[in-house]
């Protein structure tokens, strides 16, 4: 029996869980701006300058074992240093990981099938096809 994750039914819950640490980074980010104004010391203000920041954060797997129940991860906020964490993995639908062997298997039935049927259809066109001689 075999587990489920994104439509793929992979032989065990290891292998399902390396596929998912595999794809798991994300990148987010977000910008924030902030008008600064300098005065001209009457506390009237002459110029301003509007500042953006851009924040971006990710998220990787650091996982190498995939045998506990926890996915250790990686959170980063401006490719900074590695903040650890943990969260948890999907829940894993349990799968017949032998459908694709057995899937195969049927088609090449319906395949002979349906050569056996082409072949006994052009045998007996054969058996009554002959020629009439017209008197």
């Amino acid at each position: 029996m075999g587990v489920l994750h994104k439509g793929v039914c992979y032989p065990d819950t290891q292998t399902a869980k390396k596929e998912f640490c595999s794809s798991f980074y994300t990148l987010w980010g977000g910008s924030s701006s902030t008008t600064i104004s300098t005065g001209n010391g009457n506390g009237n203000a002459n110029n301003s300058t509007t500042v953006t920041t851009q924040t971006f954060s990710s998220l990787e797997c650091m996982a190498t074992n995939f045998e506990i129940p926890t996915l250790p991860i990686c959170r980063r906020l401006n490719g900074g240093s590695c903040v650890a964490g943990t969260t948890t993995y999907p829940t894993f639908t349990p799968c017949d990981h032998a459908g694709s062997q057995d899937l195969a298997y049927e088609w090449f039935l319906i395949a002979l099938g349906l050569l056996v049927v082409v072949w006994g259809g052009k045998q007996l066109v054969r058996l009554f096809d002959f020629h009439h001689d017209r008197d």
